[in-house]
């Protein structure tokens, strides 16, 4: 038996805290904790937006469902990526947040500056080469 890949086309969730558009003059990238449900942590940064700042809250790419709150609500938490499998979801994940700036950047005036805010305990190295991938860097 041998493991095989191939690519396919997935559908990512992001939240956005603040509209795009010609009052932007910051763009944040702000990346959820292991396990985090993404909606909480955008609800921890609300204090943060301006009308000239906006807050953008991909969710990681392998979403599961996360134990039930004591009220017994179920949320979801993400993971960026799993140890076992590193370079090939690096590479997802970069051409995600690479797509993903492409797409808010394009509806912001030119050029506003981008910042990249990580929240959580980081386990394994930091994302290589984003957020200064040449396409994200001259969006």
């Amino acid at each position: 038996m041998q493991l095989q890949t191939f690519n396919t086309t997935r559908t990512a969730r992001y939240y956005c805290v603040g509209e795009p558009g010609p009052t932007i003059r910051h763009v944040w990238f702000c990346l959820h904790g292991e396990g985090q449900s993404v909606a909480d942590f955008a609800a921890q940064l609300s204090n943060l937006v301006t009308p000239e700042r906006l807050l953008i809250l991909p969710e990681a790419l392998s979403r599961y469902t996360l134990p039930p709150a004591p009220d017994g609500t179920l949320s979801t938490g993400a993971t960026w990526f799993a140890a076992s499998d590193l370079l090939p979801d690096l590479a997802d994940l970069t051409n995600y947040l690479d797509s993903l700036a492409e797409t808010i950047l394009a509806a912001c005036p030119p050029i506003p500056p981008l910042r990249c805010w990580a929240m959580g305990t980081v386990r394994r190295p930091p994302v290589a080469g984003w957020p200064a991938t040449e396409s994200t860097m001259n969006a």
